[in-house]
């Protein structure tokens, strides 16, 4: 059996291994065996993937590849992941006006 809190779950199409996310701020994915994970046994030679922020794996129905995916984390009900590419882009259009165009106006809208 396996047990703790689990947000999320996949499952192969032969029912032998799955992924499994526990809901916690150590977040990992790993490609464990389905009698493993469900005696609870994640062992660090199997994980594939460990992050602070949410982290899925989804199982090809063939079992032969998983699909490892960060998000970056909502503020509420704010999703922040646009302010934060509009910030590298801005930070980007900087480092380029510093460094190559020295002596021309900068203009960025």
């Amino acid at each position: 059996m396996a047990r703790g809190l689990f947000t999320a779950f996949s499952l192969t199409a032969d029912g032998r291994s799955m992924v499994i996310d526990q809901g916690a701020y150590d977040h990992g994915v790993w490609a464990v065996p389905f009698d493993s994970a469900r005696a609870g046994v994640f062992p660090e030679s199997h994980r594939l993937a460990r992050a602070s922020s949410q982290t899925t794996g989804v199982i090809s129905p063939d079992g032969a590849r998983v699909l490892v995916r960060r998000t970056v984390p909502m503020l509420g009900m704010f999703d922040i992941s646009p302010i934060i590419a509009f910030f590298i882009v801005w930070l980007l259009q900087h480092a380029v006006a510093g460094t190559l165009l020295r002596g021309f106006p900068i203009m960025f809208f």
